[in-house]
Order: structure tokens, then sequence, then C-alpha cells
């Protein structure tokens, strides 16, 4: 199929079974009673999740950042894309008990709960990227690939000393990695045709691995996430040559609402319909999909697109295309 003007379908796909798993799977496995927590998932989720923050890090390397002004105009625009659906999603959390108490809320909102522990179930997601996020404008600013190496290198090591010697979440230290080879990677098509090899070798990697190494994250979890960043990217590839690719574009467009929703959704869902697994994967899960598909889309028309022209009106316009997904 053609490209999509201003998007990477590819990488659209990719996203969307990314939040299929998190949201379709590991998440509503709690909701279902099943129990799927093995070394295998375990490793499997830290791989998807460093391939939602590798895409976000490569579509945002895409924005050029060349002055004081274009690094306030991309700070206001990634808050426009999602805090404020951030926030209502902090206050649900917080109404069913996945933020324990109003500190941890304040901290979460702010995005310091990765460094003020205990960081707070499925929001503490978005602290991060929010962090992420901070010093990306200044990444993008250099123009040289020396010195965006140099700045990466110089925040992993940062990241390193505020786990070893503070309370930071080690989960910074892990995924910024993955985020980091996303915005070197932006300049090019990473990712353009399948590759059957590489898939039938991430595979045996991952699982001989993840086999061996258990639960928790330490240097072979490298490995294992690298080898599902591998699986999904060409995963992708294949969805979008699929009558699938419209329906994954749509579940990608929403991906961000349904990870910061899907937990209050369900709580509420599994209460009045039981935890079936029939009654999961035929109501709550499309239900969750095409609500999240609604908010996003109102979001967008009646809030997001009035903060853009008040951003442009005072930063000045910016043409750069706004990425979707988790990259709002």
């Amino acid at each position: 199929m053609k490209e999509v003007a201003g998007r990477e379908v590819g990488m659209d796909c990719s996203r969307a079974v990314c939040a299929l798993y998190i949201v379709g799977f590991w998440h509503l496995s709690e909701y279902i009673g099943i129990d799927i927590w093995n070394s295998v998932t375990y490793q499997a989720t830290h791989g998807v999740l460093a391939t939602f923050t590798f895409i976000s890090g490569y579509f945002l390397g895409k924005k050029k950042v060349e002055s004081i002004k274009e690094i306030f105009l991309f700070y206001m625009k990634r808050l426009a894309g999602f805090y404020p659906l951030f926030i209502v999603a902090c206050i649900l959390l917080y109404r069913i008990g996945c933020i324990k108490d109003s500190r941890q809320l304040v901290l979460t909102t702010f995005g310091l709960s990765c460094f003020v522990p205990p960081a707070p179930m499925t929001a503490w997601y978005l602290c991060m990227l929010m962090n992420f996020y901070f010093i990306t404008p200044i990444i993008n600013s250099y123009a040289t690939r020396k010195a965006r190496w140099l700045i990466i290198a110089a925040t992993e090591l940062l990241l390193i000393v505020t786990v070893a010697y503070g309370n930071a979440d080690m989960r910074l230290c892990f995924y910024w990695p993955f985020y980091s080879a996303g915005l070197l990677s932006s300049t090019k098509i990473l990712v353009n045709k399948v590759n059957f090899k590489a898939i039938l070798s991430a595979v045996i990697i991952f699982l001989g691995v993840s086999i061996n190494i258990g639960n928790g994250i330490g240097i072979f979890s490298f490995i294992t996430s690298g080898c599902i960043v591998v699986f999904m990217l060409n995963v992708g590839q294949i969805l979008k040559n699929t009558v699938l690719h419209r329906s994954m574009m749509l579940i990608s467009y929403a991906s961000m609402c349904a990870y910061l929703f899907h937990r209050p959704i369900y709580s509420l869902a599994s209460g009045y319909l039981g935890g079936a697994i029939l009654t999961a994967y035929g109501m709550m899960l499309p239900a969750l999909l095409m609500l999240c598909c609604g908010i996003q889309f109102l979001y967008d028309k009646l809030i997001k697109s009035r903060f853009d022209i008040r951003i442009e009106r005072m930063y000045g316009s910016n043409n750069e295309r706004t990425a979707k997904g988790f990259n709002r």
C-alpha cells in the first residue's frame, strides 16, 4: 500500500500491536483472573515498552530546533498534546487506588514520581517520557551526530548516578537508550521492508535469553528488549500491507488514550460485566478502543486545536507534523 501523507504506516502498525499487547493482554489479564506472569512475558513487556519508547524518540527526533524560541515551542506543543488528558487520567487513577495518596498524585502530575518513589502504576511511563521530552529539543538543536551522542551519554550517566545514589526509578536508565536510539535514527526510514531473517533471529534470541534470566531488569534485558523492538518494527511492515492497516492506524491513534484510561475503564466495566474472558475480549477491549478513539478525536478537535492556535500566536508558526499516539 502507499504511505499515508505525513505518516509512516509501518510505525503506526507497530505501535498499535504494542498497545494491544499492553492493554489487551498484559493488563487485561489482571481483570479476568489469568496469571500470565513469567520470565518470557515479563521480558516481552519491557520489550514492548522499549518499542513504544523507541518510536516516540524516532518521531520527535525529526523535529529540528534552531533557537531558544523553538525549544519553548517544542515544550508547549508536547504539553498541549497530552498533558490535560494526563491530568484527568491521574485523577482517575488516584480514585481507583493506582496512585496511592495525594503526595504521589502531585509528584506524578509534575513528572517527578520517577525520582521520588514509589512510582505509580501505569502513570509512571508518561512521567518518564515527560523527563525524556525535557532533554529532547536540546539534543535536536545540535547538528552534529557526535554532539548528540555526547549529550545522550552524559544523560545516561546522570540517570545512573541518580539511581545508584538517589531514589530514582531504574527504568529511566533502561528506557533512555531506546528513546535515544529513536532520536538518532530519525533521519532515515528505519524499516522499509520485512526482514524475515531478522524476525526469526530476534525470536530465537529472545526466547533463549528470556527463559534463563527470570524477572527483573538487568543487562540481558537490553538484549531481549532489543529483539522485541526488531520484531515489532518488522511486524508493523507486515501489517501495513494487509487489510488490517486501517484498523491498526486507528488503534495507534487511540494508543495514548487507551494507555492512560484503560485501568479506570476496565475497573468500571469489570464491576458491571464480571471477569469472563469472552466478556473481556468481546466487550471490554473493543469498548475501550472505540471510546478512546472518540476521546482522542474530541480532544484534538475541541481542545488541542485551540491550544495549538494560541501557541502559534505566542511563539510563531511551526509547520512540522505533530506525531500521533504515544508521541503526543
